[in-house]
């Protein structure tokens, strides 16, 4: 694909990067003066062009159906906060969960408030809600950028219910789905009542629930092992108390 620099620094100045990046930025698009790839793949720092470059064409997207430019800023900050990621991991300025970043390219994951929501297919029967595997659903996913207020949630979830309407009004979901570490009844072990994350669960009923550790990608490093996990710091007190229960032989869920 051949390149367009403007197109890529538009897009880099419009996202929220942090200033440290700018020189790598630069630096990149030197690298890359011809071409940037097709499709995602192994190179990082070439995904993260790609992504760059393919916010333009989602923009008109978002223009041909009248969506506000807010939420296609406030969506796309997911490209800064996975090249924070992979910075942290690595030093390299690029980006790799483009199978997650693949979601809002096909039109199909907006953030609205606190919340994303992304129109979906149910992976399994769900009986207590009528929905059958293969029927439509709405995935309620939580950015890892701030605190998850029960207001701030609350408020999310009433705007997706206008934004999808209006929209998309032929996608028509039964019921709002969460498949999250963060819905894991463990954590009432550690967790005051009144905490977000309590709250946060209380708006689902518990479906199913898969062994993972993804909790500890989250509260710790994004490559984070329960055999690295004694030689990482506890930063807080659910960081400290996953970190016992874990090294204790405890099992955590998603």
């Amino acid at each position: 694909m051949l390149v367009d620099n403007a197109i890529l620094r538009k897009w880099y100045t419009r996202l929220p990067f942090p200033a440290v990046y700018n020189g790598a930025f630069e630096a990149l698009l030197q690298e890359n003066s011809t071409e940037i790839p097709e499709a995602f793949g192994d190179n990082a720092p070439a995904n993260l062009l790609l992504a760059l470059y393919s916010c333009e064409a989602l923009e008109k997207k978002y223009e041909a159906l009248g969506i506000a430019p807010a939420v296609l800023d406030a969506s796309l900050y997911d490209i800064v906060i996975w090249t924070n990621v992979w910075y942290r991991l690595t030093q390299q300025f690029g980006v790799m969960e483009t199978g997650w970043l693949s979601n809002h390219f096909q039109f199909k994951l907006f953030r609205l408030g606190r919340l994303q929501f992304c129109m979906g297919i149910s992976d399994d029967d769900i009986p207590a809600a009528g929905v059958a595997k293969g029927d439509p659903v709405m995935e309620v996913h939580i950015p890892a950028d701030g605190p998850m207020g029960h207001e701030a949630c609350s408020e999310s979830i009433a705007e997706a219910r206008v934004f999808f309407a209006n929209y998309f009004p032929d996608f028509s979901y039964r019921v709002f789905i969460c498949h999250s570490w963060l819905l894991d009844e463990t954590l009432k072990q550690f967790l005051p009542a009144d905490s977000n994350i309590l709250q946060f669960q209380a708006r689902f009923t518990p479906a199913h629930s898969n062994v993972s550790d993804a909790a500890l990608k989250y509260i710790f490093r994004w490559d984070t092992t329960r055999e690295a996990l004694p030689a990482l710091e506890a930063r807080g007190r659910l960081a400290t108390a996953i970190k016992d229960f874990v090294l204790n032989g405890g099992t955590v869920y998603e």
